[in-house]
């Protein structure tokens, strides 16, 4: 299920950002000011699948160990009881971006998947990325989009707000990151096996590098933990089966 209890973080000041805020919805969103406009820029991290108790800051499982996660935690605020709008990907997905109730679109089962092509949100309702691009910022998303076609420029983040995106699931992605401007008709299709969260981090960090100095709004929805799960000679699960030998 989608767990969206949603984290607002504020960490430590960095060189070129006056200060970052996170909102985290298993979920993280980090915020610095720009410094040509004084808003806040702002990174939201979206966890697929990611339990409750699977930070180390909950003290449930000591087999978990997420550091990085945990000090989100103590630099900022954990809010434990925010809820998501459904238990399932499609409609919790279009809920959260929408701020709307999405079975009132349509969107209230994962039952017409989009990666089969079946259902899209309609371009009539505007998402997060919709307002913050109207109201000046630059925006972008990477990783599992999962409330349209990746493929279908009207129903792809393009079509909902977004500037730059780079968005797939294992091995194919969709981008016009690589085009010198961003359009929805200049759109790349791109395979890629390597580990697809460092695929879609290095596309985030690209892009938080490139418009730092501008307002900017973020959402990497990082398509784990969920499935399909990493091949065994993935370095990730060679390091965790390193550590943990006791798990399968």
């Amino acid at each position: 299920y989608e767990w969206c209890a949603l984290d607002l973080l504020s960490a430590s000041p960095r060189q070129g950002m006056r200060h970052v805020t996170v909102l985290a919805t298993a979920v993280a969103c980090q915020a610095s000011n720009s410094p040509s406009s004084g808003r806040p820029n702002i990174i939201w991290i979206l966890a697929d699948d990611h339990g409750y108790t699977d930070l180390g800051v909950a003290g449930i499982d000591t087999n978990v160990v997420t550091p990085n996660m945990d000090m989100l935690v103590r630099q900022g605020a954990w809010i434990k009881n925010g809820y998501g709008s459904a238990t399932q990907c499609c409609p919790a997905r279009a809920g959260v971006l929408t701020g709307r109730n999405q079975n009132k679109f349509g969107f209230h089962t994962n039952e017409i998947d989009v990666g089969y092509g079946k259902q899209n949100v309609p371009s009539s309702i505007h998402t997060i990325a919709d307002h913050l691009r109207n109201a000046g910022y630059v925006t972008g998303m990477a990783g599992k989009w999962h409330i349209g076609q990746d493929s279908q420029l009207e129903f792809n983040p393009c079509g909902h707000g977004f500037d730059f995106y780079y968005v797939g699931g294992q091995a194919l992605f969709f981008t016009n990151w690589f085009e010198e401007s961003a359009t929805c008709e200049k759109q790349l299709r791109v395979t890629n096996h390597s580990n697809r969260i460092d695929q879609t981090y290095d596309f985030t960090s690209q892009f938080v590098e490139k418009h730092r100095d501008t307002s900017f709004f973020f959402f990497w929805a990082v398509k784990a933990p969920h499935a399909p799960m990493l091949p065994d000679d993935d370095p990730y699960v060679i390091n965790f089966q390193l550590k943990h030998d006791n798990y399968s």
